[in-house]
């Protein structure tokens, strides 16, 4: 077992929120493995209770962004909030992240992606897929 997912499952999270943020992928040794565990314990329905994710400041990036909405795109998450804010997420990032939204989280109300690396090609991407979101009340990008 992954040593993420090993620590989260063995605490599990009970208030439903999960915050990962300010700096957990600057100082990891391998910070594409820590995306790439926390999309399978999605994919895995480890956190089946969800609702909140923070990896705000966290030193996300494209890549890190596609091994975490490939976990997030194979199951149906209660996600509410998702704060994905001042990272290094660009164009494709914003892609893999709008195709997981589409799939895996209908009850998202609020997605923060401020001061991020989106290009026009990502906005597209994300708008596509946010009107189709019935609960979103709340999406800042700026």
């Amino acid at each position: 077992t992954a040593p993420l997912a090993t620590a989260l499952c063995s605490h599990p999270c009970t208030s439903g929120e999960l915050c990962l943020a300010t700096g957990l992928l600057t100082i990891s040794p391998a910070p594409c493995q820590v995306c790439r565990e926390l999309g399978q314990l999605f994919s895995d329905r480890q956190l089946p209770t969800l609702m909140g994710l923070n990896l705000g400041s966290s030193g996300l990036d494209d890549e890190g962004m596609r091994l975490l909405a490939t976990g997030l795109g194979r199951t149906v998450l209660p996600l509410k909030t998702l704060y994905l804010d001042f990272n290094r997420v660009g164009d494709r990032g914003a892609a893999a992240l709008a195709e997981a939204l589409g799939s895996g989280t209908p009850s998202l109300e609020h997605l923060c992606l401020a001061s991020n690396e989106i290009g026009s090609t990502g906005v597209a991407a994300l708008a596509k897929t946010l009107r189709q979101l019935p609960l979103l009340k709340r999406v800042h990008c700026v």
